[in-house]
């Protein structure tokens, strides 16, 4: 049987792959695995963690292919799985085909189920101290009850901060990569743009924020470059 790889190390493992695209380092037919796998995990994790870590590969792989794609012909800001021209280059075509892939990816509707997990995410402790007076407003079990239907006191608030990824020193937020991910989706890809509304991202978001999550949206996930 395989061998079972704990959440930490799949993280790692994630970030390592996310930095090693960012450099440049892997070929686009490495990449084009990567991506595929990754999306794959995303959708199949638990732990919001890897999800955040995942998102981080996507978004480092937009970013590349993107670059890679503009050295061909067609639009690279409106991908297409068939647009491809003659006399186009062959790398850069398959970097096209790198981009529509994490494009497609993301605008899944299991992706996004993933990422909205990530953006519904509340510490156990908090959700315990609610008890009865939690209530599923999104038909969700991790969405947040407003803070005014809820009889909790300020430390018990403090008990819902994100808890950290615990991958070392950060310099963004675990929200960060889902939140730009997402940004690019739409400014690579803008016909993904209904979809994403429609995933009921935001309220979720805004409720985390609420609640002490803003540690872990930096002002460069704000931005969402």
């Amino acid at each position: 049987s395989p061998m079972r790889v704990d959440t930490f190390s799949q993280g790692l493992v994630l970030l390592l792959g996310s930095a090693l695209i960012e450099h440049g380092v892997l070929s686009v037919e490495v990449t084009m695995e990567v991506v595929q796998a990754v999306a794959v995990r995303m959708c199949d994790t638990e732990d919001i963690r890897v999800t955040a870590a995942g998102a981080s590969v996507l978004k480092a792989a937009i970013h590349l292919s993107k670059h890679n794609a503009q050295r061909g012909n067609g639009s690279p800001s409106n991908p297409s799985p068939r647009s491809k021209s003659a006399g186009t280059d062959p790398k850069a075509v398959a970097w096209k085909r790198v981009l529509e892939t994490v494009i497609r990816s993301t605008a899944s509707s299991s992706c996004l189920a993933s990422i909205r997990r990530l953006l519904c995410y509340q510490s156990k402790s908090f959700l315990e101290s609610i008890g009865q007076n939690r209530r599923d407003t999104e038909e969700d079990p991790r969405a947040a009850v407003h803070p005014a239907e809820a009889v909790v006191q300020p430390a018990e608030l403090a008990a819902a901060q994100l808890e950290g990824s615990e991958f070392g020193g950060r310099t963004r937020g675990m929200l960060d990569y889902a939140v730009s991910l997402l940004a690019l989706t739409v400014q690579y890809y803008p016909a993904t743009s209904a979809k994403i509304m429609t995933a009921r991202l935001w309220q979720p978001l805004c409720r985390q924020l609420s609640y002490g999550g803003f540690g872990e949206l930096s002002p460069l996930g704000i931005v969402a470059p």
